[in-house]
């Protein structure tokens, strides 16, 4: 992993996805460990009402994967497109594959709204770069 050791976490923890089983991911920043299981629950209902069985998804900035993971279920007839250009892509691939996600394909790589190459530095939301 390219991450510093002290900052990334590789036990299981889990993350609750309202009215559905938990997933489980392996890898994640230590600086949120007790955030990830219960951040953003709101969202995730919303998506536990909406997303059909057969959709296929885009998720921009995948990040360490939850949402990834929680689609790959949520939708198993469909494919989920999960794009992270971070050092993080490592910590996502990671966790999909010790979910077992068969219908996720990720990308190193960020998306845009132009057809060029760029080099950009992205800030971590910690305030580093």
């Amino acid at each position: 992993m390219l991450l510093r050791h002290d900052r990334v976490v590789t036990k299981p923890i889990l993350i609750n996805i309202p009215g559905r089983r938990s997933i489980e991911l392996i890898n994640y920043y230590k600086q949120f460990e007790n955030d990830y299981p219960d951040a953003e629950s709101e969202t995730k209902r919303f998506f536990v009402d909406t997303i059909e069985k057969d959709w296929n998804i885009v998720d921009a900035g995948a990040n360490i994967g939850q949402y990834a993971t929680s689609f790959s279920r949520l939708s198993p007839h469909g494919y989920i497109f999960a794009f992270e250009p971070t050092s993080t892509y490592e910590m996502l691939v990671n966790n999909l594959k010790y979910a077992g996600c068969k219908n996720v394909e990720a990308f190193k790589i960020a998306l845009s709204n132009e057809d060029v190459k760029k080099r950009d530095k992205i800030v971590r939301i910690w305030g580093q770069i």
